[in-house]
């Protein structure tokens, strides 16, 4: 069982989780907006940028639609990580990462989608603040006792004080 939280502002439900990219060699910290209207993961292009993405590198172009009309993607394997402080949960995925002209200057969160969420039981109770998210599947499951999984949790825990809130 692990916590998200409402948004400061908006009230918005987010989850925060680190995003591997193993083909581009960069991860990042990640404060994802939790949608349940959204079939996949996306990553925007204020996120991309913090993780140092080269949009060269990128292919696998494709469009999604979505409220403002299609949104040119490219589809990058990654793994989303996610912890409960006695293991780390992953999901193998394909995120999407928007193309970095879309929506101007201005930052829209990335997007936590169903690819992930309907793996997880959500308790989503905002007049409490209380957002809670339980693993129901996942891919791989590390024990924080295992060989290793210390050194990775740090690194987890690093990369998410990382993480800046941008106003949500």
């Amino acid at each position: 069982m692990f916590s998200g939280r409402f948004g400061d502002t908006t009230g918005s439900p987010y989850l925060e989780a680190l995003v591997n990219f193993p083909r581009l060699k960069k991860e990042t910290g990640v404060s994802f907006l939790v949608d349940t209207g959204a079939d996949e993961t996306l990553l925007m292009p204020a996120d991309a940028r913090k993780a140092g993405i080269d949009y060269r590198r990128l292919g696998n172009e494709t469009f999604v639609g979505g409220i403002s009309g299609p949104l040119k993607c490219f589809a990058e394997k990654a793994f989303l990580v996610l912890s409960d402080n006695k293991r780390l949960i992953i999901y193998g995925i394909n995120i999407l990462i928007a193309d970095k002209g879309v929506f101007g200057s201005g930052h829209c969160p990335s997007i936590l989608g169903r690819d992930v969420l309907n793996r997880l039981r959500i308790n989503y109770n905002p007049s409490k603040k209380r957002l809670i998210f339980v693993k129901v599947s996942a891919d791989f499951v590390v024990p924080l006792k295992k060989h290793g999984a210390k050194r990775i949790m740090r690194r987890f825990q690093s990369r998410m004080k990382e993480l800046k809130r941008l106003p949500d």
